[in-house]
């Protein structure tokens, strides 16, 4: 069991095929089509043979953003009752009833205090494999208003302590085990006004300049230009065809 990890990313896609196409071009990945359980058509992405993340169709039993393509992030707890149960005395909304995985587990949607999306699941084991590689997820951070609520609402959900970084954003670590595992940056000043509460995930390229200059080429476009971040590396935002957003990440 490993409670309070990273356990799963899904994109939730406006136009699946056109953001599948464009995730295999940019990253090189190996796509495999199957189904969910409820018949929805479902799309894996592997490296190697590490999986990296899936896709789904956006449709009206998904639609937990008004309409928007978005990424879900799957945190593993060790009990998906007792989680969820915590969860709503911390302030948390229940958005689904608890989902099946085939042979696996199962997983429920749920919004913490601030309304960021997340999923909870409940696995018997972990799919991603631990560690730093190329072209998958190398960070999550969420980004938020409420900060007190949601520090109270993750450390008794999945276990996570905060600790402050240095420098001069108000900006801070999850923690487990003392170690750093997640973002956690305060949104409330009037510089953030108009951005949403949610879970970020940053995917790590050898060169994001390069990364960046296919991806007009593959069908997407580039939100945010490729720029430096002191004591972290060079970021670039790009938007996929199915209307979502990727941080693409060369870290220091």
């Amino acid at each position: 069991m490993a409670h309070g990890n990273f356990f799963w990313y899904d994109l939730v896609s406006k136009r699946p095929k056109a953001s599948r196409d464009f995730l295999v071009q940019l990253f090189g990945w190996t796509a495999s089509d199957t189904a969910m359980p409820d018949g929805t058509p479902y799309t894996s992405f592997s490296s190697g043979n590490d999986l990296i993340c899936g896709l789904i169709p956006l449709n009206e039993s998904r639609d937990y953003e008004g309409g928007r393509a978005y990424w879900i992030t799957y945190i593993q707890v060790e009990r998906l009752f007792s989680a969820i149960t915590r969860a709503q005395r911390q302030g948390g909304e229940v958005l689904s009833e608890a989902q099946p995985i085939p042979d696996l587990g199962s997983y429920q949607f749920i919004r913490d205090p601030d309304g960021a999306l997340i999923s909870l699941v409940e696995a018997r084991h972990r799919v991603l494999t631990p560690g730093f590689a190329w072209n998958s997820v190398t960070w999550n951070e969420l980004v938020c208003r409420q900060i007190k609520s949601c520090e109270a609402f993750y450390q008794s959900v999945v276990g996570w302590d905060t600790a402050p970084a240095d420098g001069e954003l108000d900006y801070s670590f999850f923690t487990s085990s003392g170690a750093n595992i997640a973002g956690f940056l305060d949104m409330s000043a009037q510089t953030f006004e108009g951005l949403r509460p949610g879970w970020q995930t940053y995917f790590s390229v050898e060169n994001v300049d390069q990364t960046t200059e296919k991806v007009e080429a593959c069908g997407g476009h580039v939100a945010v230009s490729p720029f430096d971040l002191p004591g972290v590396g060079r970021l670039a935002i790009i938007i996929e065809p199915g209307e979502a957003i990727l941080n693409l990440l060369t870290p220091l």
